[in-house]
């Protein structure tokens, strides 16, 4: 069978057509326009070609007769059809007994149809063959809690939101947001009210640079009063802060030094906002709190120092400043911030 990019689908059934003009019965040229359509959605169409390419030639299976069966169960299941689909994944499935996606498919048309026994029977097979397949886990679920026995449903349910949730942990850890979101958003749909899966959906979506998203899903966060609630709440500050809402953000960061009066990261964070909104003398406050915890964090330091100078106050700036040499002697910033002062005392005083 020939590969097929989407945007050939006309063209390979306007050449198979072609063919099967002057040879009706070229069973590669059926099976090719078969698979085209399929693709298409034009499933009549598809379902058309692969009855009567596996009538000329139901043993083919070099040439694809498994992947034709399997594409013909899709095109059945897609009308709804789930007698004949079923028929056509269990005739792949003589071919090839593990087959996991005519299990995996024949066991939603056994579900579609009612018979919730063969469905289940379906699902566990597929899970032999892949434990991680979080969405059979929940058909699986939804099949036992069908049939009332709700241990094994919620069993079920635990595991997918298990491996549904570590896949979003996965793909946060790699950078990859959108993927972590859709992980994060597949297991809330089992736990709503899963802080860590929320948590995670917000950061995500911070470090995409959608922020009201992840403010909706910090303060979902917060409604729940996980463990830990600081973290919520500082995270929150951070979105408020880059939305240039520093007031909110400044709200969220006085909560958490009430719940951790030490935390350094909320004092610099929350000096951060005030000097952002121009109250410097608070932002010194918190700066100046902050490095008492680290008197050595050359960063803290460096914009104190440029506060004191926006102030006018020339000595405090350049003692920060001189603090920061002599931790980094050769920090760019802390010079260049003392040469401007110097330049700037001597330009007043001509």
């Amino acid at each position: 069978m020939i590969d097929m990019n989407e945007n050939d689908l006309d063209q390979i059934i306007a050449d198979c057509t072609e063919v099967l003009m002057v040879k009706p019965n070229d069973y590669k040229a059926l099976l090719n326009r078969c698979r085209a359509y399929g693709l298409k959605g034009d499933f009549d169409l598809a379902i058309a070609d692969g009855n009567e390419a596996f009538r000329i030639n139901p043993n083919d299976y070099a040439n694809g007769a498994l992947k034709l069966l399997y594409d013909l169960g899709y095109a059945y299941l897609t009308k709804g059809d789930f007698d004949l689909a079923i028929a056509y994944y269990t005739e792949a499935l003589k071919m090839m007994p593990n087959h996991y996606g005519s299990l995996r498919e024949r066991s939603k048309a056994y579900y579609n149809k009612g018979d919730i026994d063969h469905a289940i029977a379906d699902y566990t097979e597929v899970l032999k063959i892949n434990p991680s397949d979080s969405e059979i886990l929940i058909n699986r679920g939804l099949a036992y809690a069908n049939k009332g026995d709700n241990d094994r449903a919620n069993s079920d349910y635990i595991e997918a939101f298990n491996i549904l949730n570590d896949r979003g942990e996965e793909f946060y850890g790699d950078g990859d947001f959108d993927l972590a979101i859709e992980y994060f958003t597949k297991a809330l749909k089992i736990n709503p009210d899963s802080y860590e899966c929320l948590f995670g959906r917000g950061n995500s979506y911070y470090h995409k640079g959608d922020f009201d998203s992840a403010i909706t899903d910090f303060t979902e966060v917060l409604k729940i009063e996980p463990p830990n609630v600081y973290k919520a709440l500082f995270n929150r500050g951070l979105v408020y802060f880059k939305k240039g809402a520093y007031d909110l953000a400044i709200t969220d960061y006085t909560e958490v030094l009430k719940i951790m009066p030490d935390d350094y990261w909320a004092l610099v964070s929350r000096g951060d906002a005030y000097n952002n909104k121009g109250d410097i003398d608070r932002a010194i406050e918190d700066y100046t709190e902050a490095l008492k915890i680290d008197p050595n964090a050359c960063k803290t330091l460096l914009i104190r120092g440029q506060v004191y100078a926006v102030k006018g106050d020339f000595d405090r700036a350049i003692a920060d400043f001189e603090a920061v040499l002599k931790i980094d002697p050769y920090n760019v910033k802390a010079i260049e911030n003392i040469d401007a002062i110097i330049r700037q005392i001597k330009a007043k005083a001509k």
